[in-house]
């Protein structure tokens, strides 16, 4: 999960539904809309706190195991790793079903800021070659895209079967 830093509780909420819902690894950004400004004195008693709400959330939910939690990270840090992923966005007609042509193993799902991706971090983020798509007909704050998508992914491989 590459996750826009978002402010408040809402940033350990997204920890915790993905951590519950199998997220492997979250990656914090910083975009150009996103409000939080993380000073670098303050990144490791963050990591420390997101790290205790994953562990609690692995625990309650029998998780063998416990994601991954980066070091945030700049918009154009992540792009410049060429990854594999879905970037979610409204605006685009490819549909969440379209992932089960894909087949992939491993990915990223990039959800942006409170507010929406800037034009400039569309760009940047699409020239990475990750698949644009949009998560229906909603706008859904950025705390419940990941564990609804998440969920919707899970339904689709059929893993809630």
């Amino acid at each position: 999960l590459v996750q826009s830093l978002s402010k408040g509780e809402r940033m350990d909420y997204t920890v915790q539904k993905a951590t519950e819902l199998g997220i492997h690894k979250i990656i914090p950004i910083f975009s150009e809309f996103c409000e939080v400004k993380l000073p670098a004195n303050r990144v490791e008693k963050k990591l420390k706190h997101w790290q205790s709400i994953a562990i609690n959330a692995s625990e309650q939910s029998y998780r063998p195991d416990i994601p991954e939690i980066c070091n945030p990270i700049s918009l154009a840090e992540y792009c410049n790793q060429q990854r594999k992923g879905i970037l979610l966005e409204p605006e685009k007609s490819r549909t969440i079903s379209e992932l089960a042509k894909l087949q992939w193993q491993k990915f990223d799902i990039v959800v942006g800021p409170e507010g929406g991706w800037s034009p400039k971090d569309l760009q940047q983020l699409e020239s990475t070659g990750l698949t644009p798509i949009q998560f229906g007909q909603r706008i859904l704050r950025t705390e419940t895209v990941a564990p609804a998508i998440l969920a919707a992914i899970h339904s689709l491989w059929g893993d809630f079967v």
